[in-house]
Order: structure tokens, then C-alpha cells, then sequence
């Protein structure tokens, strides 16, 4: 016994009603949120004429192109104001530049070894601060007067 008073409205128009309210809840496809894209170079590409930064935009073709951004544009004659070009073109040349870049035989032992040196550098630093520390507070026991000049100058040349 769905309800103890008789319909206002046909099962049929209620079912109806139902299945549109489904099919319309939810985000509108203008405020649903896009998944984040990945651009190789974005941030990175300039107009070669102007200087101007290029965003990166994938179109409903799901083509992905750098373009200048029109209404941001302070230079008007330049001669790409508003043009795009490619993502693939870009990026392809960029990696075809990166794959010809060799590095020497040696070059992973240099960078260990450099970083070596950064962290045994880091690690001589953190030792002298505590050490200056530790003398501080020897320098104010002492001057408190509460450990004799004999001990504070052994304990300095430690």
C-alpha cells in the first residue's frame, strides 16, 4: 500500500518525472570540472616574434595547441597576434633537442659525487652550529661563575 490517500498523478507521469530529475541532477556540463591536462612546455612557450607567453589549449578535437591569448595582448603588430601552433610540433622538436643532447661517460659518477659533497657540506655545517651552540653555553656558565677559567678553556679546546 504505497500511500493511504488516492494519486494526484499517473505512476506513469511520476516514473517520468523521476527519470528527467536523475538525468538532469548533478553539475551542468559548463560547470563540470575538466580533467587536468598535461602540456610539456606550458609556462614555457613564448612568441618568437613578440616575446608574449603562449597558453596551452585542447580543443573539443581534442587537439592540443599553444596559442597566444588574444585580449592579454599588449604588442598589436605582432605578426602572430593570435595565432596557435601544434602542442605535437613543439614538442616533438624539443624532444628530438633533448635526444641528441649526449652526456659524457662520467657524468653520472660527477653529479653523485657533487651531491655527495652537498650533503657531507651540509652535515660539517650542522655540526659547527651545534658546536657554537655548546660554546655559548659554556661561555655563560662560565661567566656565571659556575665552572672554574681552568675548565672553561679545556672544555674550549675540545
Amino acid at each position: 500500500m504505497p500511500g493511504a490517500h488516492e494519486a494526484l498523478i499517473s505512476q506513469e507521469l511520476f516514473d517520468l518525472v523521476q527519470l528527467t530529475l536523475r538525468k538532469n541532477s548533478g553539475r551542468s556540463e559548463t560547470l563540470k570540472a575538466l580533467p587536468e591536462r598535461e602540456y610539456l612546455l606550458k609556462g614555457l612557450v613564448r612568441c618568437s616574434h613578440c616575446g608574449m607567453p603562449m597558453w596551452a589549449q585542447t580543443y573539443k578535437s581534442g587537439n592540443s595547441y599553444y596559442r597566444e591569448h588574444k585580449a592579454s595582448r599588449s604588442i598589436q603588430e605582432c605578426p602572430c597576434h593570435g595565432g596557435t601552433i601544434a602542442c605535437r610540433v613543439i614538442d616533438k622538436q624539443v624532444r628530438e633537442l633533448v635526444s641528441a643532447i649526449e652526456l659524457g661517460p662520467r657524468w653520472l659518477e660527477e653529479v653523485l659525487s657533487i651531491i655527495s659533497l652537498k650533503d657531507e657540506v651540509d652535515r660539517v655545517k650542522k655540526e659547527r652550529d651545534l658546536t657554537i651552540t655548546k660554546l655559548h653555553r659554556m661561555a655563560r656558565v662560565f661567566m656565571d661563575g659556575l665552572i672554574p677559567e681552568e675548565e672553561y678553556s679545556r672544555q674550549k679546546k675540545l
